[in-house]
């Protein structure tokens, strides 16, 4: 609400209408230049209203159990947001056991030393200094890389050996401070953040992550063994953050067929967390998008497990949906195909 008059309008009433609309034009033009500005289209509002709306946020894909698919899911989901829906979208490659969300991007982290490490560096450095450690919005763009779209990847440290350097482990809560401060400088310049979180949430920027986090992703994969080591974390995180609330279900590499239902996962996780989301089996196409550098959800033909990681992201920001369903996902015959058939009849 802007402002309002009152009829009949009277040349007092006039005039008032027109300060209200050069107001409300300066107040328009202020919000425009603002950094969180956030444009959409007419039919993506549309879209937005009709399923209730959508809010910015930071997404970590997290499970305590390696080899279930976190970082495809991230990378994935993140390019849904980035690249088909044009949000602007961070991805921040933060599993110091194994950092490789670049490669299924394609990205080569080597030609220039912008990461995670570089940007933890270079924080502590002016932090000693001034002694207040401050990530500034310049040190923060220093370090992402733009991928395609309006998708940014902070990459993670380029050796597994560099998660113990005193960087990271001499000072616990500096550690887990500067990664407070990512998160929260990345809102003034994305509007979605998503982060790839490594397995041992012992870690100092795990623990961060989960911390931050908006909603957390709990990846889990159909067998016991990933069902277990979920079902042994929950108490812990329950305890430490009063709520698992911000905790989502995702079932990754599906099928009716390894004899377990989605039912049977939330009766053996006791119905603390629901699922989420489904994301079918799929490990051939899977592997080829890793070696091809190009992500299930970018690919012209979109797979079942490319479609599901869309519906996914529509959670989060509603028009994904429309543009998964214009994506092409599996074509029938061409044209010339047809023609030929209806001669042939």
């Amino acid at each position: 609400m802007k402002g309002f008059v009152t009829t009949p309008l009277d040349a007092m009433q006039v005039q008032k209408i027109a300060q209200l609309v050069i107001d409300a034009a300066h107040l328009a033009q202020e919000e425009r230049n603002s950094r969180s500005f956030t444009p959409i289209s007419a039919e993506d509002a549309l879209s937005i209203l009709d399923r209730g709306g959508w809010q910015q946020q930071t997404i970590a894909v997290f499970s305590p159990k390696g080899g279930v698919g976190k970082t495809t899911l991230s990378v994935n989901l993140a390019a849904a947001f980035g690249v088909l829906a044009l949000r602007t979208t961070l991805l921040i490659d933060a599993d110091m056991s194994r950092a490789n969300a670049h490669i299924p991007l394609g990205i080569d982290i080597e030609e220039q030393p912008a990461n995670l490490f570089s940007l933890y560096n270079r924080v502590i450095a002016d932090g000693q200094r001034t002694g207040r450690y401050v990530l500034h919005a310049k040190t923060l763009q220093a370090n992402a890389r733009r991928y395609r779209g309006k998708l940014d990847l902070l990459p993670g440290i380029p050796r597994p050996h560099m998660a113990g350097l005193p960087e990271f482990v001499d000072d616990t809560k500096r550690t887990m401070d500067i990664f407070g401060e990512i998160v929260r400088e990345s809102r003034g310049f994305y509007e979605l953040r998503v982060i790839d979180v490594g397995p041992d949430f012992n870690l100092p920027i795990h623990w961060a992550a989960l911390q931050e986090a908006d909603t957390v992703l709990l990846v889990v994969t159909p067998e016991r063994t990933a069902l277990s080591d979920i079902a042994g974390i929950l108490p812990t995180l329950e305890k430490h953050l009063g709520t698992l609330q911000k905790f989502k279900l995702v079932l990754n590499q599906f099928d009716e067929q390894f004899g377990i239902t989605p039912k049977d996962v939330v009766k053996f996780l006791g119905g603390k967390v629901t699922i989420f989301g489904s994301i079918p089996y799929a490990p051939i196409e899977a592997r080829q998008s890793i070696n091809t550098a190009e992500p299930l959800v970018l690919q012209k033909r979109l797979t079942r497990a490319a479609e599901e990681i869309i519906k996914l992201g529509g959670k989060f920001y509603p028009p994904l949906d429309r543009i998964g369903e214009k994506k092409e996902v599996a074509k029938g015959p061409g044209l010339f195909k047809r023609a030929q058939k209806a001669l042939a009849d």
